[in-house]
């Protein structure tokens, strides 16, 4: 009996590492995520601003409401337009004073806008006085 041995072939060995085509493919799904990422960032940031805007047109409306509310002056149905600055701005306000149909009390409706010519309203709401 004659014994073999085995014959010694050289193993393949792969190469360690990634593919120039694994890399690429990498590099496309990274540059993919990355352009999401940045465009829903600019999203949000452009939101933030809006937000930022409606809210403080928000409280212009309410201190329009609560000055016209505690004002000494007798509150007459019609229009009044006036400016306030809040926030390092100046706001531009619309006043509508209608009657309901209790006669003691009054509606109060004011619009905000954010440039002179009240093209641009950014917020609106609605409030009650009460006659002296």
């Amino acid at each position: 009996m004659t014994s073999r041995t085995p014959i010694n072939r050289p193993k393949r060995h792969r190469a360690l590492g990634f593919t120039l085509l694994e890399v690429l493919i990498a590099l496309a799904v990274l540059s993919v995520a990355l352009a999401a990422a940045t465009l829903a960032g600019g999203t949000q940031a452009g939101n933030l601003r809006v937000l930022r805007e409606h809210t403080m047109a928000t409280w212009v409306g309410a201190e329009v409401i609560e000055r016209t509310r505690l004002s000494s002056e007798e509150l007459v149905p019609g229009r009044r337009r006036g400016r306030l600055q809040m926030g390092h701005r100046i706001w531009f306000w619309e006043l509508e004073i209608n009657p309901t149909e209790v006669p003691e009390i009054l509606r109060l409706d004011v619009a905000v806008h954010a440039d002179r010519e009240r093209n641009r309203r950014v917020a609106e709401m609605a409030g009650f006085a009460r006659r002296p």
